[in-house]
């Protein structure tokens, strides 16, 4: 039976369902790789052993999909079969969590069952991987109620909100049925969604679609953001939509469009699944790239972890190249002494942030010295 045919059948048997009972139906369509999803529904068993069985009757397939999963991993607890046994310490599913579903295939299914009614989740400090508990989307205006300092960020599956002193910024613009979620908080959190019912359905932002299947990667359960404030690009401060690529191990392991202050790129790591072989391990330098250009970091850390974000600033000369030719030389030594002695200013906001080499915030013979040094080294 072909995927096609078997997607037209599930889509035929919503229609049924939601015809014929009161009971949500929540679709899920897995790609083959990591899937960042959550089972909010409430069923009569949540044991591993039953949940993605033939005999779970809430589990609604064309055809078994359990052979098919590789792993299933939440916030400290992992599972995967093994000769056709669950083994790992994640031994039930709790409607609260979110999920990483690794597949081998791709896959189509239904999860029937009434809605979560408790929607208040604790979070502790740090990453907290938990559920989206409706059936229907909403656009984070909608769903996140007033946001405190205590929520850092966002994660989704390669999307992502930053919390800029309370105004939300990122590709992560609507959260919808059955994905998972990563919150980032610094405190102990109690948080609640607001109810789609009630939201005001105005002001939406577009939903930025990020396609799998134009992707240069492949999605990790390990991932590490980027948000991205300024870039400069040949003495400009850039106004203008760029695609930036991040790579680990001449790997690409995440690409974005920027086209706004804080816009993120979302970096995958090696979790030890063949797909993501060779991508970002702990402390490793993420390299980014424009149009097959490296950018250099002027300010923040681009030292990958998981779970962690990280604020950049980012531009196309390094610190010293204050002719902006991407070359250090004599020309950028005699520019920075006509401004430390007065004779010729630096008036390009760009030159004067490279021209800070050490980053002390004060151009001086310091500076010169550094410039210097790294020309005889060369």
């Amino acid at each position: 039976m072909g995927y096609a045919f078997k997607k037209y059948f599930l889509s035929l048997f919503i229609f049924l369902s939601l015809s014929l009972c009161e009971e949500l139906v929540y679709e899920y369509t897995i790609h083959e790789g990591a899937n960042l999803v959550s089972f909010p529904l409430i069923s009569d068993n949540y044991d591993i052993d039953y949940f993605f069985s033939d005999s779970n009757n809430n589990l609604i397939t064309a055809t078994p999909i359990e052979p098919h999963i590789i792993s299933i991993i939440t916030e400290g607890e992992m599972t995967f079969i093994d000769n056709e046994q669950w083994l790992g310490s994640l031994d039930e599913i709790d409607i609260k969590k979110g999920y990483w579903l690794i597949s081998d295939q791709e896959m189509t299914f239904l999860f029937t069952g009434e809605n979560l009614t408790d929607n208040i989740y604790y979070m502790h400090p740090g990453g907290n991987l938990i559920s989206y508990p409706f059936a229907e989307s909403q656009s984070y205006y909608d769903a996140l109620p007033i946001i405190t300092d205590n929520i850092l960020a966002v994660l989704g599956e390669n999307e992502a909100l930053y919390n800029n002193n309370g105004i939300l910024i990122g590709s992560l613009t609507t959260f919808k049925p059955g994905k998972g979620y990563w919150f980032i908080v610094n405190d102990y959190t109690p948080f609640q969604y607001s109810n789609p019912s009630l939201s005001s359905n105005i002001n939406h932002p577009d939903e930025l679609l990020r396609d799998d299947e134009i992707l240069e990667f492949n999605q990790s359960t390990l991932q590490g953001v980027f948000f991205i404030e300024k870039i400069y690009l040949s003495g400009n401060m850039n106004e203008n939509s760029i695609e930036l690529k991040a790579i680990c191990n001449n790997n690409i392991v995440g690409q974005s469009t920027w086209d706004e202050e804080f816009s993120d790129l979302i970096a995958m790591g090696n979790d030890g699944f063949s797909y993501t072989a060779n991508y970002c391990s702990d402390n490793e330098k993420v390299k980014i790239e424009y149009n097959q250009n490296t950018l250099h970091i002027l300010n923040g850390n681009n030292s990958w972890q998981s779970n962690n974000f990280e604020i950049l600033t980012l531009s196309d000369c390094d610190y010293g190249d204050l002719n902006l030719n991407h070359n250090l030389n004599i020309s950028d030594i005699i520019l920075l002494i006509e401004h430390i002695t007065l004779i010729s200013l630096l008036s390009n906001d760009h030159q004067i942030i490279l021209a800070d080499v050490n980053q002390d915030y004060s151009i001086n013979v310091t500076d010169i010295i550094i410039i210097v040094n790294q020309i005889l080294n060369n």
